[in-house]
């Protein structure tokens, strides 16, 4: 936990200056995964097949498997997500795709699966690290979840998503110095940021007027 901390302070500097079913950062990332599911599915398909050089038997499963999402099945969107996988394992937007609907299934298999594959395809997407600290953080396997939240920041250093949740995460492991200067850095950069606000109060380091 040392090193973790150690890494993640001196981001902080060199950038100058919710968690099971039942916490809202666990519902709010299961309520993303439907609606990414249900407006992409179909973008998704069109995307692939304007490439030309995708098998049809892939777009056969992605079709199958957009069908069954937008009926709720979401068990048998699971397996056809795979099976479009398996023809196409470096295909970025299938593998997240598989993700997304094996969160809401639950289906942790095909979550870490789906999650090891893009992480090897493009670990340096914005989007793939986002997912694996969500699910890392879904899991409660907070120093992982921290790795990759911070991974998201190198990327996309004004994300307050992620900024906001490594405060969120060091209030879980007890370090409310690392997590006050997290907060501190979503409210430099939103200053409307509604739950850094009110953590800050809680922590007796609110600055608002």
């Amino acid at each position: 936990m040392k090193d973790s901390a150690q890494d993640e302070n001196s981001f902080i500097y060199q950038l100058l200056w919710g968690v099971r079913l039942r916490s809202p950062l666990h519902v709010a990332f299961l309520l993303s995964c439907v609606l990414l599911m249900l407006a992409f599915g179909a973008g998704l398909i069109y995307t692939l097949a304007q490439r030309g050089t995708v098998p049809d038997i892939m777009l056969d499963h992605l079709s199958e498997a957009a069908a069954m999402a937008q009926q709720g099945n979401y068990q048998g969107a699971t397996r056809a997500y795979r099976r479009a996988a398996m023809v196409a394992p470096d295909d970025l937007e299938a593998l997240l795709r598989l993700h997304t609907v094996a969160s809401v299934n639950e289906d942790r298999e095909n979550v870490w699966w789906a999650l090891g594959r893009a992480l090897e395809v493009d670990s340096r997407d914005a989007q793939v690290q986002m997912l694996a600290a969500d699910t890392y953080l879904d899991e409660m396997r907070y120093e992982q979840a921290l790795e990759h939240y911070i991974a998201v920041l190198r990327l996309l250093p004004d994300n307050t998503v992620a900024s906001y949740k490594l405060g969120y995460l060091n209030v879980q492991l007890d370090d409310k110095a690392a997590a006050r200067r997290w907060f501190e850095y979503t409210l430099a950069i939103d200053p409307g940021h509604t739950g850094a606000r009110q953590y800050m109060i809680s922590m007796g380091g609110d600055n608002s007027q």
